[in-house]
């Protein structure tokens, strides 16, 4: 009944780590593109036990000109009060908004996803279906919203009052804006104006963590029957800072526990302070609040803030590395520590995107290419695949998630992805991989490519078979199929098991790569 999510989160490490054996040097031509952060929160009624209260964190996009109302997007929705600490959900959005006048704008979209990790109150696929009505009121960059909205979890076998509810929910959501490839143009990339606009500094840290947990009793009793104990466990995650000023940045942060504890996981933002000492030294200084739990360690609603301090060393002008001390708190639940905070970090100068079409010439940026695949995974377990405490086999499973890949060149990538359970009696199940993609040149007049994929990770939940460690292989082979310049169809079939064998399934991947670029000033 583990969630297991120690792998899932890391696993975005990559995209940085490889970034500098993909850059191009080349010219590229860019336009804006409208987008948002969608931070919202609500209350759903549950029956024989506490209300959940969840936030849900989600990034949209206006990915068509000629329907400018129309956006898609991805996120997390996560418990933060009553007593589904664990609640953890991952999905897709695809929704219109539409203004009024100047001032009012309607809101309406659905989310599908997939996760859960509160067994006892949702024992059921994992599937998650949000719709929402909203009115939105502008304030500058930022919309102040609240509507309806309704939460369905399809297949609940238990409280199954449970399973759909309506009720009100409220929101902010704050405009930015992201830079897209231009890629069918008649004219010369020299024709267009060299960007001259505004640069931010984001700062991406793979980070660990290790929590010296004060009280070691610390699990939930209704799971275990009576209370249970809790060593001291690392954690390791990913943390992007984005700066407002030379010294006040905002952090976004997600992390997965190790160990004794592996199976919890934490999302979590905040704001912190950079006070330079010396050219090589800076005292930092964060407060972050956010969503965390399950490997059964009592977070109560899920809700955890962390204010942390320490020292940078700055190694060379774009990597430094961090020390931080501090707490963790969980105000509704049993668990808290004394958190230590040590990472690896790059800091780069982003354009910031401006209306208008402009060309970055490789001589000034830097260019990273990598590709987004939105994707669902179905598994077949073999009729020798059982659940821990049951003798029948399998049922089918499937999953929805995302795979990140940077190209080393035209024929490798490495990649790491994330997938969460939605159809199969396993709502807990999440895994975590990472691994390297093989491709062949383009043949027939479609362009096709043939692809092979071999990957590693973790992966746990919901008394599916892998005590062994949580520890699955997998292997596939498939072909992509390109629909544009900068997407393509990508499918895929193959094999795999966790690594004493105790379950292994057929595998058929289905998925959109979308090709993407990171810019940043050299």
């Amino acid at each position: 009944m583990k969630k297991s999510t120690s792998l899932k989160f890391l696993l975005s490490f990559l995209l940085y780590f490889f970034s500098a054996v993909s850059l191009e040097a080349q010219d590229i031509v860019q336009t804006k593109t409208d987008a948002r952060i969608r931070l919202e929160y609500e209350v759903i009624p549950l029956t024989d036990v506490k209300d959940m209260g969840v936030v849900g964190t989600h990034f949209d996009w206006y990915p068509l000109k000629s329907i400018p109302s129309l956006y898609t997007g991805l996120g997390f929705i996560n418990a933060v009060t009553g007593d589904e600490g664990g609640f953890f959900a991952f999905g897709y959005t695809l929704g219109f908004d539409y203004p009024i006048n100047n001032n009012f704008h309607t809101d309406i979209g659905i989310y599908v996803g997939g996760g859960s990790g509160s067994y006892i109150d949702f024992p059921n696929g994992g599937m998650i279906m949000r719709t929402h009505a909203a009115l939105a009121y502008k304030i500058d960059n930022i919309d102040i919203t609240a509507g309806i909205s309704r939460t369905d979890f399809p297949g609940t076998r238990e409280n199954q009052e449970n399973q759909t509810s309506y009720h009100p929910y409220v929101g902010v959501n704050i405009a930015t804006d992201i830079w897209s490839e231009v890629i069918d143009t008649n004219q010369s990339k020299n024709s267009f104006k060299k960007f001259d606009g505004l640069f931010e500094d984001i700062r991406i840290s793979p980070t660990m963590l290790y929590y010296d947990v004060d009280n070691k009793v610390v699990k939930k009793s209704r799971y275990q029957g009576e209370e249970a104990y809790q060593e001291n466990f690392p954690a390791l995650g990913i943390e992007i800072d984005k700066f407002l000023t030379d010294n006040i940045f905002i952090s976004f942060e997600a992390y997965g526990a190790l160990s004794s504890a592996a199976g919890y996981a934490a999302i979590q933002t905040g704001l912190g302070y950079d006070y330079k000492l010396f050219d090589y030294l800076t005292w930092e200084s964060k407060m972050v609040v956010g969503s965390a739990g399950d490997s059964r360690i009592d977070t109560g609603g899920g809700l955890i803030l962390q204010p942390l301090t320490g020292l940078r060393v700055a190694l060379t002008p774009n990597v430094s590395f961090k020390t931080l001390v501090g707490r963790t708190y969980a105000p509704t639940g049993l668990f808290s520590s004394t958190t230590y905070e040590a990472g690896l970090s790059f800091t780069t100068s982003h354009p910031i995107a401006k209306s208008g079409t402009y060309l970055f010439d490789s001589g000034s940026f830097n260019n990273i290419k990598w590709v987004m695949t939105p994707s669902l995974k179905f598994y077949s377990p073999h009729d020798s695949s059982h659940k821990e405490t049951q003798k029948e086999s399998q049922k089918d499973i499937s999953l929805v998630g995302i795979t990140l890949a940077v190209p080393l060149n035209d024929y490798v990538s490495l990649s790491g992805s994330t997938y969460w359970a939605m159809t199969g009696n396993v709502g807990s199940y999440a895994e975590g991989l990472f691994g390297l993609q093989l491709y062949s040149a383009a043949f027939t007049p479609l362009n096709i490519k043939a692809k092979l994929s071999a990957e590693a990770g973790a992966g746990a939940g919901a008394g599916i078979n892998t005590e062994s460690g949580g520890y699955v292989t997998q292997f596939t082979a498939g072909l992509t199929l390109p629909l544009s310049k900068n997407s393509a169809l990508n499918a895929a079939v193959g094999e795999m098991q966790t690594s004493d064998g105790r379950f292994k399934a057929h595998t058929l991947l289905v998925g959109i790569d979308i090709h993407l670029n990171y810019l940043y000033q050299k």
